[in-house]
């Protein structure tokens, strides 16, 4: 997780921190690892392979979600 510059500790809001910075600071590589909608679709071994571009991913993935 990139997200060092958060003043609080982010184990308890990883989740809210990723999303953050995935819709407002439009940071490319933000994913929420522990979003169960995520884990249910992705390997998660093969994430490593997609840096920069999870936060991208991320979004397809809730967008296409949503259609269905």
């Amino acid at each position: 997780m990139r997200l060092k510059f958060f003043p609080i500790k982010l184990d308890h809001y990883r989740w809210t921190a990723e999303h953050i910075a995935l819709r407002a600071i439009d940071d490319t590589d933000a994913f929420p690892e522990d979003d169960s909608y995520l884990n249910k679709i992705i390997n998660m071994k093969d994430l490593d392979r997609l840096y920069p571009w999870r936060g991208y991913l991320t979004t397809t993935l809730y967008q296409h979600g949503k259609k269905k």
